[in-house]
């Protein structure tokens, strides 16, 4: 609801740090993803129902960060974890990880709904 994700990243840090893994949050501010359709539901499609391309949708975000992260050298990974908590994170987690060749492990915590 807040859209806090530094807060619920920053308490796994001692952990990440203990496991020597990277660990990013994103964050979807309301104001630039103020609108439903794009927010809650991944921009899949326009309020006429339209399909957008893939390419155009917010649930693909996290496979965006992970090619420009192995891009630029942050990292020389092939798979990575994604961890959504509520909201928005819970569902981009939940309903497209089939989507996502890389994700060697998903969690979908603390659903509002199913």
């Amino acid at each position: 609801m807040r859209r806090n994700g530094r807060d619920y990243r920053d308490y796994w840090l001692d952990l990440v740090d203990e496991a020597g893994i990277l660990a990013i949050a994103i964050e979807f501010p309301e104001r630039s993803f103020s609108e439903h359709l794009c927010y809650h539901f991944g921009h899949l499609h326009a309020a006429d129902g339209t399909p957008n391309p893939r390419n155009a949708w917010t649930f693909a975000i996290d496979e965006w960060l992970f090619e420009r992260l192995r891009a630029g050298g942050v990292t020389n990974r092939q798979r990575y974890g994604l961890f959504g908590h509520r909201g928005r994170g819970n569902s981009c987690t939940a309903c497209f990880v089939g989507f996502r060749d890389r994700v060697a492990l998903a969690v979908s915590a603390n659903a509002g709904t199913y």
